[in-house]
């Protein structure tokens, strides 16, 4: 009987460190000067472990690791730490409402920590950006709330978890560096998660449905204890307490028509061919191509659009159609060279409280026309509609 209980005792001793193959684990690759101990310490929550992955990984000398030897590590031994999420780009206004209700303005450089939530004013737009290098753009109206944040040791293994209550996010994810790696969102009606991917969420307010749109990667949308996995090009919709729709193919990106060089006219309109089954479509304004904030965002039925008021400059253009389901297509991105407002004549003669008598001021003589060709397009587009040459 004694000798029974001393085999079952050693057989609990020898499970107790013995991993899986399956079980979630991280793999470290040994670096010089490496020990288990200070390994241990470091990063396992129990640092006595250190013998445990000693017996796992069949370590001779856990004093003396040869460099590049790869060490399983179960996950579950791993410390799991809080991290920070950081608001990296903001164009208008947003808050952030802590975890003890308290509220505060949102600039470039906000931390945002577990529990707070972030909401985004009218016609504004942020990007926030995770500890793995993920990025996510909201647009206005959109509040999101971080569930999760945190990392696994050194792994370079971070957990992140998002409610977006309502709104619009873009969604940038780096690939997962493990088996502790994860990204979700979590919307009133699906669960989106992924691993390594660039996607977009949207939440209609009034009916808390949900469309998730794949750019690139491959997304798992839940809904309803349903899981379907949607591919690169295609997209879902979720209705609350309905699982998520079979994948549907997204509408290809518009065809531009002819976009000039550089724009001099007032009122300018961007134009688009017409797309097979759109309903609609979006454009977005941005000083950058990777649009991690918008500047203008318009919904329209119609198949141009003249551009708001803003300084002349370089821009990027985004358009993509929108299907009978809401569900939003691929996009065609243009570059916009803005040059409609003329600088103002500059006066040569006289100087700067200088005083003529007997004659005229001169002035810069290419600025006068730049400036009087701009009032005849003015005058002409808006009483004759016409050229101006």
């Amino acid at each position: 009987m004694r000798r029974y209980l001393q085999l079952i005792v050693s057989m609990w001793l020898f499970l107790s460190c013995v991993v899986p193959v399956s079980a979630a684990e991280w793999v470290y690759i040994v670096h010089e000067g490496d020990t288990l101990w200070d390994f241990s310490i470091k990063n396992l929550k129990n640092s006595g472990r250190w013998q445990d992955l000693q017996k796992i990984n069949g370590i001779k000398n856990p004093k003396k690791m040869q460099p590049g030897t790869r060490i399983r590590v179960p996950l579950a031994w791993v410390k799991e730490a809080p991290v920070e999420a950081l608001v990296v780009a903001i164009l208008g206004n947003a808050s952030l409402t802590l975890i003890d209700s308290s509220v505060k303005p949102v600039i470039v450089g906000s931390r945002i920590h577990l529990g707070d939530q972030l909401n985004v004013g009218h016609a504004s737009s942020l990007s926030v950006k995770f500890a793995d290098g993920s990025i996510i753009t909201l647009y206005e109206g959109s509040a999101v709330r971080f569930n999760h944040l945190s990392q696994f040791g050194d792994s370079g293994m971070v957990d992140t978890r998002l409610r977006l209550e309502k709104g619009r996010v873009d969604t940038r994810a780096i690939p997962a560096k493990g088996d502790g790696s994860r990204f979700e969102i979590q919307t009133p009606s699906a669960i989106t998660a992924v691993r390594g991917t660039k996607f977009r969420t949207t939440v209609v307010g009034t009916d808390d449905v949900s469309r998730i749109e794949v750019i690139e990667g491959k997304v798992a949308v839940k809904g309803q204890s349903r899981t379907r996995n949607i591919a690169a090009g295609f997209g879902t919709r979720v209705s609350p307490g309905q699982v998520p729709i079979a994948p549907q193919k997204l509408l290809a990106a518009p065809k531009l028509k002819t976009v000039p060089d550089v724009i001099r006219e007032l009122n300018w309109s961007l134009g688009w061919h017409k797309l097979v089954r759109s309903k609609g479509y979006r454009i977005e304004l941005s000083k950058r191509d990777d649009f991690v904030v918008v500047l203008w965002n318009r919904v329209t039925e119609n198949r141009q659009t003249t551009l708001p008021e803003v300084p002349d400059g370089s821009y990027y253009v985004r358009i993509r159609g929108i299907d009978h389901l809401g569900i939003e297509g691929l996009a065609v991105i243009a570059r916009l060279q803005l040059d409609v407002h003329p600088q103002p004549p500059l006066q040569l003669k006289p100087l700067n409280e200088k005083v003529i008598r007997g004659g005229l001021p001169y002035f810069n003589g290419h600025n006068l026309l730049m400036l009087a060709r701009t009032a005849c397009r003015y005058l002409l587009q808006k009483v004759f509609q016409g050229p101006c040459s």
